[in-house]
């Protein structure tokens, strides 16, 4: 199950194309894509180790050491650069 525990906040940027779409990287080593249009109500039967974390959560990447950055491409819509101490990450949205 993923832990969200509360840890600094490295980066954070919004997305130029859904303006309530955000990306979130922390010092828990993780990159986090957010959509606060979501509403609980949107969200139907979800698997039982998923129940627990918040329906506004898209996307969760926890496979980098020291996350420093977060930015979406500027040419790319959905995609966000995420760059840490073991090197930068390419990751999509897919909706």
């Amino acid at each position: 199950m993923v832990n969200l525990k509360q840890h600094s906040i490295t980066s954070v940027e919004w997305n130029t194309i859904d303006s309530s779409v955000f990306a979130a990287a922390g010092a828990d080593d993780g990159v986090s894509q957010w959509d606060l249009s979501v509403e609980s109500s949107d969200v139907g039967a979800r698997a039982d180790g998923l129940k627990d974390l918040p329906p506004q959560l898209l996307f969760l990447h926890q496979g980098q050491s020291e996350v420093k950055e977060i930015h979406w491409h500027p040419q790319l819509p959905g995609v966000m650069i995420s760059t840490a101490l073991s090197g930068f990450n390419l990751l999509g949205q897919h909706r």
